[in-house]
């Protein structure tokens, strides 16, 4: 036996992303899970007004920041959650002036400038926000998928993830397994292959780091919106070339929002299959439920959310896909078949009856693996071979949980905690083209984790710092829907010369295929944890932005044998994969 030794290798590599932008104006500062609000208060005559009063509103929350044009008339406010927000200004000689219903999405930069006229202060005037479509202040170009066409597109799915191929340049999407797996949701943005887009879940990263897709997205109803950057993103997000995916989570408001569905289709309007008997059993329940609000009002909130899928299915394979032993020929009399069969019958041990095989002849380990192949119609049939048709019900089961949890801890420091939990069943009894479903088949289970904290601290009038600590996890386990089977069962010496039991594979070329071959069995554990940390400080005209992230990913480095594989679990810092085996 082979003994797997995982050697760490503990030097860390830590990315330090600092960008320096010294236009003019003031430029973008966007973060991973948020957007920026800024512009200039000025008079009708062009003149700038310097230490106007500022103050930015959350319409949903209440929660308000407040700040002063600078020397220039410029502000800015860096560090602000997706939401629709309401944003005033007002000082002494000028009417105060209000404007509202400005949308602010994730790595958005919104110009919210103020042309003030003479006047008491006490008069207030309220605009409708007029902002631009085309977002002048940032190189990064992507597209937000908003909440209200998250809700209104059809998902056959329900993952949002299908929402990316509205955007351009989105090409070869593929969509991962509905319960999850080790692949993820892949899809090329601007040519690039599918596997070199990074994820990531309320600033966490996100990434399934085997085949480099993206994990579970959480329900559509636990989802605020997703923003795809597809070129010219910051340096903090600098991992891969292809898109960037950032979703964020919905969270809680002043006033109490719930949902209930359920979703339901059956075999009632489909048509029969017209390869099978009949129409195909169908049950394709999708169930759920979301509620949000105020914990304590403009100071503490929560959104919670259940989704249950039920898919009941069976796996049919018909009598025209395979050709298998009539009953004559498992006693080894081939005296009635075609005369092309008979062609390519060679040295047989007949015993003096042509095409008939001497009972000793017989292998008593096949003879054994026979019993559990269906018995073909007779050689003298209209369909020779043919069995009769199987059907094995094989349900999918999958239940996920999401909580968000946003907390005002003090007027400087805003903490938020999003968790997500997955867990999943589901069968593929006919995988590498298995087409004998008592024989041999695979099960699967997923699951997957998020845990996101977050910390956004106003360290001053000119800086913000934004910090993400995050654990997740993706665990795919592929075993056996029958239970033996195996060499040894069948009285057979040949080792299974892998740690795992499996079917043994059979394919006969033309006839029928048994086993699952190199599908299972497999344990497989993927994921993550680590930091991130962007630190946003403006001065005048110029903004500086700098930050970090130590992330440590751990991939499964599987190996297969016989059909079967079992993970190691090996870490990895920002691409690298230490580990040896002896």
């Amino acid at each position: 036996m082979k003994v797997m030794k995982l050697v760490w290798n503990w030097s860390a590599r830590v990315a330090m992303l600092i960008v320096f932008a010294t236009a003019a104006m003031l430029p973008a500062s966007a973060q991973t899970v948020t957007g920026s609000i800024y512009g200039t208060v000025g008079d009708a005559s062009g003149a700038v007004i310097p230490q106007a009063n500022v103050t930015v509103t959350n319409v949903d929350t209440g929660l308000s920041l407040s700040t002063k044009s600078s020397a220039s008339g410029t502000f800015v406010f860096p560090v602000l959650d997706p939401g629709t927000y309401r944003i005033s200004t007002m000082i002494e000689g000028f009417e105060s002036v209000t404007q509202k219903d400005l949308r602010l999405s994730a790595n958005q930069n919104i110009n919210a400038s103020f042309v003030l006229h003479a006047g008491s202060v006490n008069t207030e005037v309220t605009v409708d926000a007029g902002t631009t479509l085309v977002d002048t202040r940032e190189s990064q170009l992507g597209e937000t998928i908003d909440q209200r066409r998250v809700q209104d597109l059809p998902l056959v799915g329900r993952s949002a993830y299908d929402l990316v191929q509205t955007v351009a340049g989105v090409t070869n999407y593929s969509a991962s397994a509905q319960i999850g797996d080790n692949n993820g949701t892949q899809f090329s943005v601007n040519g690039l292959r599918p596997n070199l887009s990074s994820y990531y879940l309320d600033g966490s990263y996100d990434n399934e780091f085997q085949r480099g897709g993206g994990n579970i997205m959480p329900n559509p109803d636990a989802v605020q919106e997703f923003r795809l950057l597809t070129t010219n993103f910051d340096a903090e997000f600098g991992r891969y070339p292809g898109g960037v995916v950032n979703v964020i989570t919905r969270s809680g408001s002043n006033q109490y929002h719930g949902v209930a569905y359920d979703y339901l289709r059956n075999k009632a309007l489909n048509a029969p299959n017209y390869f099978t008997t009949g129409t195909t059993p169908l049950v394709y329940n999708v169930f759920g439920a979301a509620v949000g609000g105020p914990i304590l009002r403009d100071k503490a909130f929560f959104y919670a959310t259940y989704e249950g899928t039920r898919i009941s299915q069976p796996t049919t394979i018909t009598s025209s896909s395979l050709v298998v032993p009539t009953l004559a020929e498992r006693s080894g009399d081939f005296s009635a078949d075609s005369a092309k069969v008979k062609a390519s019958l060679k040295n047989l041990t007949t015993c003096g009856n042509p095409y008939v095989i001497c009972p000793t002849a017989l292998d008593p380990v096949v003879q054994k693996m026979l019993a559990l192949v269906p018995v073909g119609a007779p050689a003298n049939s209209a369909t020779p071979g043919a069995p009769a048709q199987q059907t094995m019900a094989s349900p999918t089961k999958q239940d996920e949980g999401s909580l968000r949890l946003d907390y005002q801890l003090t007027p400087r420091h805003k903490l938020q905690a999003t968790y997500f939990n997955s867990q999943s069943t589901s069968y593929s009894l006919n995988a590498r083209g298995n087409g004998i479903l008592d024989y041999s088949g695979d099960t699967m289970s997923s699951a997957q984790y998020n845990y996101v904290l977050g910390d956004t601290w106003i360290v001053s009038d000119r800086a913000v710092n934004s910090l993400r600590i995050f654990d997740t996890l993706n665990k795919s386990t592929i075993g056996n829907s029958v239970n033996g089977n195996t060499w040894s069962d069948f009285g057979c010496a040949i080792g299974q010369n892998a740690p795992l039991n499996a079917q043994p594979f059979i394919n006969i070329t033309g006839y029928w295929i048994m086993g699952t071959a190199g599908s299972g069995q497999a344990n497989d554990s993927q994921g993550a944890y680590g930091i991130l940390d962007t630190y946003n400080y403006t001065r005048g005209n110029h903004t500086l932005k700098f930050g970090g992230a130590y992330i440590v990913g751990h991939p499964p480095d599987g190996r297969s044998v016989s059909g079967c594989r079992q993970a190691g679990l090996h870490r990895q810092r920002h691409g690298q994969c230490p580990g040896r085996f002896s």
